[in-house]
């Protein structure tokens, strides 16, 4: 087989983002198959190598089209971090189709040269998929579809969903929730469960290391952690102001427990600081952002948008894959990865969330939680489960031709 890649924001090393997933499934999906990348990114070399153990991969680097005026670049020898302005829905979708028409000849090019036998596209590109579904009609056209997100525009949506998918050969679909949408609303094309994955590990920090993170972020290293993250998906700025009021619920009833917002550097907004309370602190720019996850007792993450459905974030499953519990609210998927009680703790609403979090911070088998937490990413979220079931999905159309 022979894949090629679209997407925004893929670079051949780990950033602050989720393409991190692709990272890391690329060089299991070389084993089986060709890969080449073609990402919208901004990055001043045209073409970038990934090196993997199984070959080479390129990854041709293109601009976006509303970026290339203002955005700043900041770079490590392994990191990456783009500022920019945040687009309107509508300005991201116009900014896709855009891209996909300037690049047209490019792509051909591609295509040609790599004898492309399926595009698989990493983001929702609209009606550009529809687009280069009907310039190119013998290549097969795959999507990741990772979360159903309306926010208050269903109708608008649903018609948008319904133009940008069912011109494709098939998706793949990372929540059994998500799918029983997209049944429901008409969507005729195949649908597979391709889930997100990571690389399951038994290798964790000590306690002491976990007491010196605790301490580096102004919180005691006897209290009881929590650590929200912002921007996952439908984890907005919305959510941001409801869990401080929750976060301030919690530290006036219990003296032992504190609070870390972090956030991507590029989502970050100074007015945030004015949030910081007595154990509650906001940060950004976290490096060692994998460690000060593993480090504490919970991952905060409620949801507030019950019409939406979770992919669950990536983060989720490498906060589970770690051994620390997420404390969330109750969405379509969420259960498909936190059983309340079990593995997390699922609050009905925001209003529940002061009581589940004193109740969890209270839980008597902390130790058999987190094992149930890192059994059930084993099981279910292993990034060699998820590469598996994106080449049953290619392998499926190119045998069925």
């Amino acid at each position: 087989m022979k894949i090629l890649f679209i997407g925004v924001g893929y670079f051949p090393f780990l950033t602050a983002g989720e393409k991190n997933f692709f990272y890391r499934l690329f060089p299991i999906i070389k084993a089986h198959a060709d890969v080449t990348v073609f990402s919208l990114n901004d990055y001043p070399e045209s073409i970038l190598i990934q090196e993997t153990s199984n070959g080479s991969i390129p990854v041709y680097c293109l601009k976006r089209p509303f970026h290339r005026h203002y955005e700043r670049f900041y770079f490590e020898s392994s990191n990456y971090i783009a500022y920019h302005h945040r687009h309107k829905p509508v300005r991201e979708i116009i900014e896709k189709l855009t891209s996909v028409i300037i690049f047209t000849p490019k792509l051909r090019k591609i295509i040609r040269e790599h004898d492309i036998q399926v595009i698989h596209f990493m983001d929702n590109f609209g009606p550009s998929m529809l687009y280069v579904k009907r310039i190119l009609p013998t290549t097969k056209v795959t999507y990741s579809a990772a979360n159903y997100d309306p926010r208050g525009r269903k109708t608008q949506y649903v018609r948008y969903l319904r133009l940008s998918l069912n011109s494709l050969d098939a998706a793949g679909v990372y929540t059994k929730a998500y799918l029983d949408i997209l049944n429901n609303l008409g969507i005729r094309i195949p649908l597979f469960i391709t889930r997100w994955g990571v690389t399951s590990s038994r290798e964790f920090i000590s306690q002491g290391t976990k007491q010196s993170i605790k301490t580096s972020l102004g919180v005691n290293e006897s209290a009881i952690l929590l650590l929200w993250s912002g921007y996952l998906q439908q984890i907005q700025e919305t959510d941001f102001y409801k869990a401080i009021e929750v976060a301030r619920k919690v530290v006036n009833q219990e003296n032992n427990i504190s609070f870390v917002f972090a956030f991507k550097p590029e989502t970050y907004k100074e007015k945030y600081a004015e949030e910081v309370d007595e154990r509650i602190n906001v940060l950004t720019g976290i490096e060692n952002f994998g460690e000060v996850l593993e480090a504490a007792d919970f991952f905060f993450s409620p949801i507030a948008d019950k019409d939406s459905t979770v992919s669950p974030p990536l983060t989720w499953i490498e906060s589970m894959a770690k051994g620390t519990p997420i404390i969330t609210t109750d969405i379509p998927g969420v259960k498909e990865l936190v059983m309340d009680g079990i593995n997390g703790f699922v609050a009905q609403d925001y209003d529940e969330l002061p009581n589940t979090i004193l109740h969890a911070i209270n839980y008597t088998d902390k130790f058999e939680m987190s094992q149930r937490c890192i059994k059930k990413v084993e099981q279910e979220f292993d990034i060699m489960k998820s590469a598996a079931s994106y080449l049953n999905m290619w392998r499926s159309l190119l045998n069925n031709e």
